[in-house]
């Protein structure tokens, strides 16, 4: 695994890699502190959450809280991704409580793929583009807090 960037900040953290002959067992079953969204940028994998099993491909995104056990399964030579966990306290310190319940307002394991076609008419591919570039401009982090608020 190629790891691009790592970035840490205030409550969230943001990291990007690139995977050539990915191996499934670089990828092991487990659960997190905080949420994580997972977005696609290259290849197909398939993402076991709670027991089912998303098809998950390019400008796809998987959401998953705390207490679901998740696991990635590569299905391609060729794998890229942005990975951002967000502590419960990010939403509660940026005034954005409310935007916690897309991940809490959900049956565990269910709802948990975004589609493309979703990302896309949604804006939140646009708001993944802009995380990525600023924080390969080195933007301050107050910018790229403000692209993951957004």
């Amino acid at each position: 695994m190629a790891g691009i960037y790592k970035y840490q900040g205030k409550g969230f953290s943001v990291a990007k890699s690139f995977t050539t002959h990915p191996k499934t067992e670089e990828f092991l079953l487990h659960n997190h502190t905080g949420y994580e969204i997972l977005f696609v940028f290259k290849g197909n994998v398939l993402q076991l959450v709670e027991g089912n099993t998303y098809n998950v491909s390019k400008n796809d995104m998987i959401i998953v809280r705390n207490d679901e056990f998740h696991q990635l399964f590569p299905k391609d030579e060729e794998y890229e991704r942005i990975v951002i966990g967000i502590e419960k306290s990010f939403f509660e310190e940026n005034g954005i409580e409310k935007s916690v319940s897309i991940f809490e307002e959900r049956k565990s394991g269910e709802g948990n793929l975004i589609t493309s076609k979703e990302t896309i008419s949604s804006g939140i591919y646009d708001c993944v583009l802009k995380i990525d570039e600023y924080i390969k401009e080195e933007a301050p982090e107050s910018i790229i807090n403000g692209a993951i608020t957004e």
